[in-house]
């Protein structure tokens, strides 16, 4: 017997982040001329206002330049740690699955000391500073106690 694989049209990476979705993007980069891997690409849900839950221009703007990227190509790959922020990834799914796409959500699982101990190296803050004022964003308070 032979099992027959159906190649998905979209596949997402999601990860809460630092748990190797760069690497995951490189080697899905190079499958083949018809797959187009992108890692964090523009626009990116976490661009917009530096909310936790993108508005639905931001929505619309993210499926229409997955749209575009996907009639280049016969699989397109994003590897994306905002894909998690809020309820962003279902309102970025159902379109996309109205469309008749097959999508496959890949999520990577990273013991949670060894994301920490990488986010520390790194200096991955939670806080930035927008018209002067310090913001905090990122989820690393999602980590602890």
């Amino acid at each position: 017997d032979t099992i027959k694989v159906i190649r998905p049209d979209i596949i997402f990476v999601a990860s809460p982040g630092r748990s190797g979705t760069l690497f995951l993007s490189e080697v899905f980069g190079c499958c083949d001329a018809t797959t187009k891997s992108a890692h964090e690409p523009y626009p990116n849900l976490s661009d917009y206002d530096y909310s936790i839950y993108p508005s639905k221009e931001a929505i619309r703007s993210k499926v229409d330049a997955i749209l575009e990227e996907k009639s280049k190509v016969r699989t397109y790959v994003e590897t994306n740690h905002t894909l998690l922020h809020g309820s962003n990834f279902r309102e970025l799914l159902v379109p996309l699955l109205d469309h008749g796409f097959r999508i496959t959500v890949l999520r990577p699982i990273r013991p949670l000391p060894e994301i920490l101990k990488s986010r520390h190296e790194l200096a991955h803050g939670t806080s930035f500073c927008k018209n002067g004022q310090k913001r905090y964003r990122g989820l690393s308070w999602i980590y602890l106690p």
